[in-house]
Formats: C-alpha cells, structure tokens, sequence
C-alpha cells in the first residue's frame, strides 16, 4: 500500500559546504550546481512525497530512508578528483548546462492564441474562488521533438504545437496545470488536460520539461507511465461538453458556460490534491 504525505522524505543536503581543504570520496553523491534562469514561477508548487511499505522497498530503489530532518548532519563538498579516502561529496558545477539530455534545455514560450485566452479566462475563474491563488500563467511552445513524429509540427500556422501551462495552489497546496492547444492541429485530437504536483525530492522543472520533449517525441498524448511514476499526484482531466440540453433541445454552450464548467472540473482536481494532504496530516 501506497500512503501520501508532505515533505516526509528529504533529499540530500541542498546547500551543503563547500571544503577545499578535503578531497571527495569515491562513491559519494555528486553535488550538482547549475547556473540557469527559468521563467516561469514554481517557487509555489507544493511538493508532495510518497511513503511505503517495507514489502515494496523493490518498487522503489532509489528512494531514500525516513530520516527526521533533526538527526541528518550536515554536509560538505569538495572539489578535484575523488579518491577512495575522500570524505566529502563532489562539488560538480556547471553554467547553462542541460540537466537532463532527454529534454529540451529550455522552455519555449509562444504567443497566446484564442485557445489561451479561454484557458487564462479559466484559470482567472478559479483565482476568483475562496482559497485558490494563482503564481502564473503562460503559453509556451513544445519542444522540437528528438524522434521522427511530427504531431507537434502538424498546426495550422506552421508553428510548433502549443501549451498553456498555470501554477496554482488551494490552501498553500500547489499544482501545475497543462492544457495542450490542440485546436490548432491540422487533425485536432482529444487530450486531457494534465494536474501534477510533485514528489519531495524532484525538480519540478526537470520534471515538466521532460513531461513536454516525451510529448513531442511520442505523438500519443501524455506519457501517462512516466509521468505516474515520477510524480506525487497527477490528474488527467477531461474537458466540459460543448453542447447541452434545454426543453428537450440540443444547443451549443457559449463561452462563459464553457468557462464556468472547466473552472469547476480543474479546481475539483487542485481541491483532490488538497485532501491528499489533508487525509494524512489528519488521519
């Protein structure tokens, strides 16, 4: 059994000091230091962790133990060459480098189109609701893709596929929001909109920008494994109908209904991610 909580599992130091007068140890983790700017707000996302079972250590190998924030010393790094009698870990620095080679190195942004000014209305929806905040909106481009697909290039315009994307939180719990424009693909297919918040020990950036570049390189729609593997909570939402029923007649919804209705959906999937937090800190 899987059980949710909040910050239970720290990562490894993430300042730890430096000591030039020792060397690293052969074996130790790799304290990496990257210089690069991102756009787009994630200060605010909440992280969620993930706690299990002994019977499912195999699951998950790479998880740290539990260990209380008041028992772990600090840490310290070194730089020059590891060395089997080293005590520290290796400083590794790095300037405008790629974290990751199977993203993109940065997110692209792309002028809002008619679809982005609907998700914006929608989002500004959900800010104007009790305890809903929203840290920021914008639209942005996939990234070229590293397989043969060409979905994302397929558009009407010619321009690469694109997305807008939200931070917002419910109560000081926080989640990303991806909606993908698929209205201007040539051939417009059906793609739920994505809800994610994050594990305690990831990098919500790393994550996103490899979220996009599998998009791109797969041409089926979200990585749902990846992304249920490698995350705390996702949610894949459907979107409102367009059409509705009066007196026993089919008519077309206008924009504020359609508005008003996905307001509901997304902010009904941020308030599950709520009472995920809230389920465990008061069992």
């Amino acid at each position: 059994m899987i059980r949710v909580y909040i910050d239970r599992l720290p990562p490894s130091d993430q300042d730890p000091s430096l000591d030039l007068g020792e060397l690293p140890m052969l074996g130790r983790r790799i304290h990496r230091k990257d210089d690069k700017k991102f756009s787009f707000n994630l200060n605010s996302v909440g992280h969620i962790g993930i706690e299990k079972d002994e019977e499912q250590e195999q699951e998950w190998p790479d998880k740290p133990q539990n260990i209380p924030s008041a028992q772990q010393a600090a840490e310290q790094t070194s730089v020059g060459v590891a060395t089997q009698h080293g005590s520290n870990q290796e400083f590794d620095y790095g300037l405008n480098r790629n974290k990751d080679e199977t993203v993109a190195s940065d997110l692209i942004d792309a002028e809002p189109t008619e679809k982005f000014r609907l998700f914006k209305r929608t989002i500004e929806a959900i800010e104007s609701r009790e305890y809903f905040v929203v840290h920021g909106v914008r639209c942005g481009s996939f990234p070229p893709p590293k397989t043969g697909s060409r979905m994302v290039l397929n558009t009407i315009d010619g321009s690469f596929l694109r997305y807008h994307m939200a931070n917002i939180s419910y109560c000081d719990i926080g989640a990303i929001v991806i909606e993908v424009d698929v209205d201007s693909l040539i051939r417009p297919i059906n793609v739920s909109t994505l809800v994610v918040a994050f594990l305690s020990d990831s990098d919500p950036e790393v994550i996103l920008k490899r979220i996009l570049q599998d998009y791109s390189d797969r041409a089926k729609g979200w990585n749902h494994e990846w992304i249920k593997k490698n995350t705390a909570v996702c949610k894949f939402c459907r979107h409102p109908k367009t059409t509705k029923k009066e007196n026993n007649i089919e008519r077309s919804i206008t924009a504020d209904e359609y508005v008003e209705a996905w307001a509901d959906i997304l902010s009904g999937k941020l308030i599950d991610v709520w009472n995920i937090n809230k389920a465990i800190a008061f069992p």
